[in-house]
Parts: structure tokens; sequence; C-alpha cells
């Protein structure tokens, strides 16, 4: 069901920063396979990334149509950018927070990823080739510059970059908002925050930041996957690439996991982390256990410190 809605209860006052997670489960990011398949220099927006120059890193959704015969086989507007498993796979359910008068919690969804991320790994093309055949980007390469998506309009700083990457003079593609230096596509946090994979196959990934104190009350959680459309008289998601509405969230059904939502505060020490308190409680149980029996070991059977007897690689036998 798209959107989705969940109801939950704050039993006590939540005081800011406040970090909004989206939690997955079973989801083996930490694949050998799935975690090679990514192409870094694309990623970084290094222009005429073509397919043929993709396939060893990313193997697999590099290429759009394998039918193209020629020239088109191997152009650049037959590739998949960004191409791999990891970008493919993307998580793209949107979430907000509503209260229980109806009125949305504010969200800052800047500043999740990594600051090395935003400044050096992920930019877009500069031959306007980010998000070509990538169905997740379909929305901000569709769009127009003095257009809007998502209720939100290009800034006017970005606009005379926006208009001359529609079309790119060179390769004739069609940026929409996936230009360089736009802050969307392979700029886009949530995208980043993805594409650093996780090293367990239960994690959580960090979707937004709350600037404000959540008193006790009931609360709503809005969950949708697409882009609001106007459609025969309607507003509905709308799914860009295959032109159709949008019916169905992120799929986990497909490898058993579960989706869940975490809404968490951290303190001087940081956030919570109940792996690690698990794990030393375990290794600390084991260490005591050990210290017990080599205890009673050396009770019961003591030996001597530097006793000789005990060296046996210089004796005969028959030898004591």
């Amino acid at each position: 069901m798209n959107p989705c809605t969940i109801n939950i209860t704050i039993a006590e006052t939540m005081e800011k920063p406040i970090y909004m997670y989206y939690k997955l489960s079973d989801f083996y990011q930490n694949h050998r396979r799935y975690v090679k398949s990514r192409h870094d220099a694309q990623l970084r927006g290094v222009s005429t990334q073509t397919p043929d120059l993709l396939e060893a890193d990313c193997t697999s959704y590099y290429r759009h149509n394998e039918s193209h015969a020629g020239d088109a086989y191997n152009s650049i507007s037959n590739v998949i950018s960004p191409c791999g498993l990891i970008a493919w796979s993307v998580f793209n359910d949107s979430f907000s927070l509503v209260k229980e008068d109806g009125t949305k919690v504010a969200m800052l969804e800047t500043g999740v990823a990594w600051p090395s991320d935003v400044s050096d790994k992920f930019h877009n093309a500069g031959d306007s080739s980010t998000g070509t055949n990538f169905p997740p980007f379909a929305h901000w390469k569709q769009a127009s510059c003095s257009g809007t998506v998502d209720g939100v309009t290009l800034d006017a700083s970005k606009l005379a970059d926006c208009e001359a990457a529609n079309p790119d003079a060179t390769t004739g593609l069609s940026a929409g908002w996936c230009f360089f230096g736009s802050g969307y596509c392979n700029e886009d946090e949530h995208f980043m925050v993805w594409m650093r994979t996780a090293g367990l196959p239960t994690f959580r990934k960090l979707y937004a930041i709350i600037d404000e104190d959540l008193a006790p009350g009931d609360y709503s959680i809005v969950v949708s996957n697409g882009v609001e459309k106007e459609h025969e008289g309607e507003a509905k998601l709308w799914n860009y690439y295959h032109d159709k509405a949008q019916t169905q969230l992120f799929p986990v059904h497909g490898f058993d996991g579960e989706k869940h939502i975490v809404l968490s505060t951290v303190s001087w020490m940081g956030g919570k982390n109940p792996f690690l308190g698990y794990a030393y409680v375990v290794v600390g149980a084991i260490c005591l256990t050990l210290a017990l029996l080599f205890l009673i070991k050396d009770r019961l059977s003591p030996r001597r410190l530097g006793d000789p007897s005990y060296i046996t690689f210089n004796k005969k036998e028959g030898d004591k």
C-alpha cells in the first residue's frame, strides 16, 4: 500500500537533536559481489563513461539495451548511470512525521551523509549522463529547470547551470536536475548514505535529523514512494520512469526481510549500541570462565615454575 501510515506513541520527551533512521533486516549489503558492483569514477562524475568501461566493475545493470547494434550499443545514451547492484537496489521510500494535530514535524535531510562523500566521492557528470536509464532518478532527470519536484523548486542560483546542461551540446542528453552541482541524483545525500554499504545483514541508515523536541503523545509516520503528480484530476504518487502510478513501497518480501523506522537521541557518549554491550559481556564471561578453569587446574595439579622435568625434546627413552 502506497502511501502507508504508521501510528506511534512517544512515552517521554525526546530532546533535540533526534535522528530518524530506516532499518532493514536480512539485506546482505556485505555480500562480495554486491559490494564490488559499483564504478567509483562514474559516481564521482567522470564524463564519457560508456558501457564497455563500466562492465568490469559493475558486472550488472550497466547497459540499458542489449539489442542495440553498432555505435548505439556502446554509447553514453545506452549506459545505466549510476550502474551496479548497489545503486540499482537503492532504498527510495520517503518518510514524514506528523503530529496529532496534523502538522508535519520539520526534518533536515541534509547533513546525513559523510562530509567526504559530499565533497569528494559523489558528483553528477558534466556530460549530462547521470541518471540516464536509471529509474530512481527519473523524476529529477525529466524535471525542467523552472519546474518543481516533490514541491521543491530549483534554487535560483543554479538555474543558469541547469539551462546550460539541457540538452548537453556534446552528447545531446538532457540532464534535468542531474547536472553538476545541483545537489540531486548522485549528489543526493540519501543516495550517498545507501551507497556506503553496511557490514551486517541487519542495519540502520540515517534518513533525517529533527531539530526540535518531541513531546509525549501520539504521532504518525507516513511512508511513501514516488513523486506526487496531478493525474486525471487527482494527486497520485507517480513513477516517472514507467510513467504510471506508483502503487508499492520499497519491497522487502523478496529477501524475507523487514523494514523498520527508528527514532533515536544521542548522549555525550554517542548513540545506543546494544551489540557492543552484548559483545563485551560475552567476551568478559568467557575470560572469567577460563580464568577460573586455569585456577582450578593450578590448584589440583600445580607445576613448579621453571621445572626442567617437563622439557622433553632432548631426553632419551627411559630418562626421567
